[in-house]
């Protein structure tokens, strides 16, 4: 079983996942914030609306994750999602060609708003803190 990894030095993790109800069309985003001491600093849920797929509901919890990182002035950190596809878009160079393509350049730019930004993919069994706040939306 996998398992979450303290950040090490200055860096702060922030974790971020999203249940989504595709009939309802919207989502709940989750985010959890920790040190290098898997100190929890803060967390914060989301409820979204008109939320037209699952990966747009990973997208914006990533925004938000990062909105939430800027919000409490963070400036090394490392976002951590178990949805593969949007953290390997983050990790690619270039333009993305998806129904993603605006949130993912605009993740990209808010990103310059760090020192240090990176974007690292975590399977959900790691993610479990976030995940188990995600699934307890209210669908």
């Amino acid at each position: 079983m996998a398992r979450w990894d303290a950040p090490v030095g200055p860096k702060v993790k922030i974790n971020f996942d999203a249940a989504y109800n595709m009939y309802r069309k919207e989502s709940y985003s989750r985010l959890v914030v920790r040190n290098e001491k898997a100190k929890i600093i803060c967390s914060k849920s989301v409820r979204n609306a008109n939320i037209p797929s699952v990966f747009v509901a990973e997208v914006m919890a990533c925004v938000q994750a990062l909105d939430l990182g800027i919000h409490i002035g963070l400036r090394d950190v490392i976002v951590e999602g178990d949805s593969r596809t949007v953290i390997k878009k983050l990790q690619e160079e270039g333009d993305d060609r998806s129904e993603m393509e605006a949130y993912i350049k605009d993740l990209k730019y808010r990103s310059l708003s760090f020192r240090h930004c990176d974007f690292h993919f975590i399977s959900k069994d790691a993610n479990k803190v976030a995940h188990c706040i995600a699934t307890e939306g209210n669908f």
